[in-house]
């Protein structure tokens, strides 16, 4: 889908003010176990279809909004979506609200990550055979999962916890 010109205009204007990471960075924080908030800031229902193991889900609707209810301005916050457009405007929108340590993963890399390795509804894993776009989640990562468990507890019930770990 071709995108209307003033809007990737608006989003690479954005893109000159924030930091982006490689799928393959993020997979790696992920491995060593480096604690952060990955937020998919997909729809509901794109989210409902599945989305990135330990993801959350926080749409760009109400990013902004509720950022401050699970995050403090110094967390580490990596945000994904399927394009890398929704995730460039929100991640301006949170370092222009103060968040200090906001990046995305760079052109939507993580949909294509996603499509082998999806968790769906309920926190199963699942695989996809096609890409589905993501935006609209968050997820939590963290060094061990009693860490996990109590950053998750706040997250008001945005997140399932499955064996110690946000999913």
């Amino acid at each position: 889908m071709a995108h209307d010109p003033a809007f990737v205009a608006l989003c690479d204007d954005a893109r000159s003010r924030i930091r982006e990471m490689t799928l393959d960075d993020l997979l790696d924080r992920q491995g060593r176990g480096v604690s952060l908030l990955l937020v998919d800031v997909r729809e509901d229902r794109e989210w409902s279809q599945g989305h990135m193991p330990h993801a959350v889900h926080l749409g760009k609707g109400v990013l902004e909004r509720d950022i401050a209810t699970i995050a403090a301005p110094d967390d580490p916050i990596v945000l994904y979506c399927g394009g890398g457009y929704r995730s460039a405007l929100a991640a301006d929108a949170l370092q222009r609200m103060g968040a200090t340590d906001a990046e995305l993963v760079e052109d939507g890399k993580a949909a294509v990550y996603f499509a082998g390795n999806a968790v769906g509804p309920g926190g199963r894993e699942r695989s996809f055979h096609t890409v589905v776009a993501m935006s609209g989640h968050l997820q939590v990562i963290a060094a061990d999962p009693t860490s996990a468990a109590n950053a998750a507890a706040t997250l008001l019930q945005l997140v399932e916890i499955q064996d110690g770990t946000c999913a």
